[in-house]
């Protein structure tokens, strides 16, 4: 698999006073690629459900976090509901 071309990828350039040129980029270890491949993905998902209000894409791409797995999965939803209350304001009302 490859990142989604909708992607926003960071890579490395020169600046002088004339130009950015960017870096030679080598191909990446395939267990690299595919941990960036999968955290792409990741980051994909919670934009967009952020985007649409999806509470329940919020919760299914959160579950597969890998920060979150010593979590229990049964409180998952209960933090996003903490998150969501304490930045009402500012997250897309659909969540409520």
């Amino acid at each position: 698999r490859c990142v989604s071309v909708s992607a926003v990828l960071e890579r490395m350039v020169t600046y002088d006073r004339n130009s950015v040129t960017p870096n030679d980029v080598k191909p990446l270890p395939k267990e690299l690629h595919d941990h960036l491949v999968l955290h792409a993905d990741f980051i994909e998902e919670i934009v967009q459900a952020c985007v649409t209000g999806d509470r329940k894409l919020l919760t299914q791409a959160l579950g597969r976090d890998p920060l979150l797995q010593n979590m229990r999965q049964d409180k998952v939803p209960e933090m996003i509901g903490r998150l969501l209350d304490v930045n009402k304001e500012y997250v897309h009302q659909g969540f409520f």
